[in-house]
Order: structure tokens, then sequence, then C-alpha cells
């Protein structure tokens, strides 16, 4: 989620979010070009499961979704679409 959102407040939209039972267990990666240090500290107290700064790096983003969805220990290429299938799998 970038939470610099256009038509309102991304740390208002993820604590909505986290607040409805059926959706509070979905991951949510925030991505954001502002205050790294007050942004990250705010995402992650929302609720956010990681927070990445603009400009992104794809190999850090690819990182994250690894550990996401359990595969830590998996070398990551950018570029390389990596196993989406294994993403039904969290939290079930």
């Amino acid at each position: 989620m970038d939470i610099g959102l256009t038509a309102g407040d991304g740390f208002r939209a993820m604590s909505q979010l986290k607040a409805a039972a059926h959706l509070a267990e979905i991951p949510v990666i925030v991505v954001s070009g502002g205050d790294k240090k007050a942004f990250k500290s705010r995402a992650l107290s929302v609720g956010a499961y990681a927070y990445l700064q603009k400009p992104i790096d794809p190999k850090e983003m690819m990182s994250v979704i690894a550990r996401l969805i359990g595969d830590s220990d998996e070398e990551v290429t950018p570029g390389e679409p990596p196993d989406l299938r294994r993403l039904s799998a969290v939290n079930t």
C-alpha cells in the first residue's frame, strides 16, 4: 500500500483494514516516499508487515515478499517472478 494516497490518508485506510475482523490478517507492505523515520514508525504501529522507502529496491521488495510467504532462505532475483501460488497458503 502506498501510504501517500491522493484520495485520502493511507494510515487511516490501513487502520480500518486492521479493524475489520475479516481483513485484519491480510499482511500489508507499506511503500512511501515520505519522512522515513516518522512514516516507518507510524506504519508499523498501525499493523504494517513491513515498510519500504521509495524508490524501492527490487531485491529488498522480493526479500520482504519471500519472508512473508515463508521462503526467506530462497534466493530471489529481481525481475524473476516469485511462485505466487504459495501466497494462497499464507495464514491458512
